[in-house]
This record gives structure tokens, sequence and C-alpha cells, in this order.
């Protein structure tokens, strides 16, 4: 595991090459997409032949599509490093 202590905070990289991700944001039918691979295709590209899908899923009413969502909690025995080890 890679930790840097040195006071100066210099941990050998340029910090400016670390910076935040930009995501790409678009939007299909009220829906809101984000993509943080810059070399994807757009949104439309992407969705190709399930555009009618979601269309029939999506233009049932003229009142739109409203999306009810609750929680749903599961409580797995593991430590934190079970994500990246499986």
């Amino acid at each position: 595991e890679a930790f840097c202590d040195k006071k100066e905070g210099d941990c050998g990289f340029d910090k400016a090459d670390w910076g935040p991700l930009q995501a790409r944001v678009e939007t299909y039918k009220g829906l809101i997409f984000a993509n943080w691979d810059a070399q994807a295709p757009d949104l439309k590209t992407y969705l190709s032949d399930a555009t009618p899908y979601m269309d029939v899923m999506l233009d049932r009413t003229e009142a739109g599509t409203e999306v009810i969502t609750g929680m749903q909690k599961t409580v797995i025995p593991c430590n934190w490093k079970s994500a990246a080890e499986n």
C-alpha cells in the first residue's frame, strides 16, 4: 500500500495529473446518464437498438414516467478489501 508521509507532501507524482475526472452527462426522456469514459460513444449511439424499447416503457402516458424508489440494504460479513479481492 502506498503512503506519503513526507512533510512537504511530495509523493513522487504530479498532483495535477490526478485531479477529479469530468463526467459527460446526457439526458434521454428525463433520464440522466453520466459517463466517466472520454472515449465512449455519445448516449444516442450507445442506446442504439434499445431506444425503441425504452420509448415503449417511457411513453406509456402523457403524464410521463415517475420512478418511486426505496432503499434495499444488505449486510455482508466481510472486511473492506472484499470488493477488490473478489
